[in-house]
């Protein structure tokens, strides 16, 4: 038991609220089980006293009734017997009387016997079966002994009524007050049964129902708060979780979180806001970032003085290029070397040469596309990649170059040349062919007196 108590507490969530909910639907599903089976049998009770308890009830007061007659009209008897004014007329006319009542009564008794034979036939007596039975007997045989005694009655009034008929009568007439009073007595008795009998199973119905209904409502209570409280502490480890999330992405201390929610806020509503803040933030962090990593990547692939791509992306991008060119599309490489570098920096000093170089890459870069790529391979040592030029292109873009150098005159600069070698990408080319033919044609227009272009 406590093994299982354990796991419960333990289960998730869902799980303990559908075990409670279950708990509750079954005590609900029991009230409705017993509510329906208690009303059927309150409803067959009732049926039962409307059928056959009243009728019964009825008759009985009507058997009341009746024999007040018969008490009157035997009193009559008597006095008429007595009277010596008396005339046979009379007594015959009372005779006649107490005839009708007999049938009247006789009537009566067929009434009752039909009521409760009828009643045990059709299954309609839920309680006191057996007490039926016996009024049902107790009816024939009153009926019986009725007609046995209004026999002798009026076969004692046909007789002159002396001393001897006279006791006769009356013990005739006290014989069947006892049995209708008997009769009356059974019947009352047994209709106070079955009206005990159902208001017992009221009763019983309330108190019962009232339990169950109780029952269901404190489960239903329970419930109730435990899915609040539950939901409320659910939603602050949510809440905090998120809270520190945000904070974590807005660079501030988990300490300045506020652990508890205010009271009377909207858990669901605070939550929400607060996860929009976490995405916001999330994508600005996401932004930016992006923004560093493309930074850290132009520093990675960048030369930091010139601004050309460095020899890391030389490699990877000449593989890339010369992966395209196997594929039909045309590819030039051009190498250029500032011619006597060396002695600027020597002459002029090392500022000097690193602004020769860095505008060297600007003249390059105003004068050749965008599509064209630029690196600093080392020192003063640069290549371009060309693509969809031949080399005859690649030359003439060269030699605009060259004269661009030759001819600049700007202040804080001392004039400088450059020599180019030029080739094009053929078929079956590796890295190291391509790049060795255009050593080759700048190491030529460095012999044949630099300040030139050769191809290669």
């Amino acid at each position: 038991m406590s093994n299982s108590l354990l796991s419960w507490l333990s289960a998730s969530f869902t799980r303990k609220i559908g075990g409670l909910s279950t708990i509750l639907l079954s005590f609900i599903l029991i009230v409705i089980l017993y509510s329906v089976v208690q009303l059927n049998t309150i409803s067959r009770e009732m049926r039962e006293l409307a059928e056959i308890d009243i009728p019964l009830t009825q008759l009985a007061s009507e058997f009341e009734l009746k024999q007040l007659e018969q008490h009157i009209l035997l009193e009559r008897i008597r006095l008429a017997s007595s009277t010596t004014a008396s005339d046979s007329s009379g007594q015959k006319n009372l005779s006649l009387q107490l005839n009708e009542h007999s049938q009247l009564v006789q009537t009566l008794l067929e009434q009752a016997v039909t009521v409760a034979s009828n009643a045990l036939k059709t299954h309609e007596i839920l309680d006191g079966i057996q007490a039926h039975k016996e009024l049902l007997n107790h009816l024939e045989a009153y009926a019986r002994s009725h007609e046995i005694l209004h026999a002798r009655i009026a076969q004692t009034l046909a007789l002159p009524l002396d001393e001897q008929n006279g006791e006769e009568f009356e013990t005739a007439a006290e014989q069947m007050d006892l049995a209708t009073e008997t009769l009356l007595n059974q019947i009352e008795q047994l209709t106070e049964e079955v009206a005990d009998i159902t208001e017992g199973h009221e009763q019983r119905f309330l108190l019962v129902d009232t339990a169950l209904g109780t029952s269901a409502f404190v489960i239903g209570i329970y419930i109730t708060l435990y899915l609040i409280v539950s939901f409320r502490r659910h939603m602050g480890e949510i809440q905090r979780k998120v809270d520190r999330l945000n904070h974590s992405l807005q660079g501030s201390s988990a300490t300045e979180i506020s652990l508890e929610p205010a009271a009377g806020d909207d858990e669901l509503a605070r939550l929400a806001a607060n996860i929009d803040g976490v995405l916001d933030s999330f994508t600005s962090e996401m932004k930016n970032r992006s923004e560093v990593e493309k930074q850290l990547l132009q520093l990675a692939t960048t030369d930091k003085l010139t601004g050309a791509l460095n020899r890391h992306k030389w490699d990877e991008t000449l593989a890339q290029e010369i992966r395209l060119a196997n594929r039909g599309m045309p590819l030039s490489l051009l190498i250029l070397d500032l011619d006597n570098f060396k002695g600027i920096n020597d002459r002029w000093g090392h500022d000097v040469g690193d602004r020769v170089l860095v505008r060297t890459v600007e003249l390059i870069r105003e004068n050749v596309r965008s599509s064209d790529l630029i690196f600093r391979l080392g020192g003063e040592e640069f290549a371009l990649l060309f693509r969809n030029h031949s080399k005859q292109q690649a030359a003439v873009v060269a030699e605009e170059l060259r004269q661009i150098f030759e001819q600049l005159e700007e202040k804080n600069l001392p004039p400088f040349t450059a020599s180019f070698g030029i080739t094009q990408y053929e078929s079956g080319d590796s890295q190291e062919n391509l790049i060795k033919r255009a050593d080759d044609a700048l190491y030529q227009a460095k012999t044949n007196g630099r300040n030139r272009l050769e191809l290669g």
